[in-house]
């Protein structure tokens, strides 16, 4: 009897665990871009957020890839086009999401305009109609244990349970 519950309590706990692992590391995200807008809202200036490398150094970048598993970086964008100059300052720093099989995104970068809303997605404007999003999926679990960050064009962030599709 008891190996009997064990069994049927492995894919639940596996999906359990799973889904903690995406969430944890979704919300890092999630609050990172939030702080991305504040911060563009009260310097008046551009805020991206980007997938990063060499994140454990001072000389931290933007990747160049819509892949966010190595981790990101926000920071001021002076000039506006979604990627990390010498001279822009850095404001977080997220390194190395761990017990994640992938965390890949629609954008590699996001900018957030003075105002708060979303005004670029890789250095390009954005259709009034657009939505960008990042996945995170675990190591282990099924589908229902990844879970989906959508920024819509207002600039605000929604974090979902599963591999959902942004509407």
């Amino acid at each position: 009897m008891l190996a009997i519950l064990v069994v049927s309590a492995v894919p639940f706990m596996r999906d359990f665990v799973g889904g903690r692992i995406a969430e944890s590391q979704a919300e890092e995200l999630v609050s990172s871009l939030r702080q991305a807008r504040s911060e563009a809202m009260k310097r008046l200036v551009e805020v991206s957020v980007c997938a990063g490398k060499n994140l454990d150094t001072a000389d931290a970048q933007c990747s160049g890839s819509k892949t966010w598993s190595q981790g990101w970086i926000s920071f001021i964008d002076y000039n506006n086009n979604g990627v990390r100059e010498t001279d822009e300052p850095v404001l977080r720093v997220f390194s190395g999401p761990a017990g994640l099989k992938s965390a890949e995104g629609s954008a590699q970068s996001l900018t957030v305009a003075r105002t708060g809303i979303l005004l670029r997605t890789d250095g390009a404007a954005l259709p009034s109609d657009a939505q960008s999003w990042v996945r995170f999926a675990p190591n282990s679990g099924s589908d229902r244990s990844a879970r989906t960050i959508c920024v819509n064009r207002q600039g605000r962030v929604a974090l979902f349970k599963g591999a959902v599709a942004c509407a």
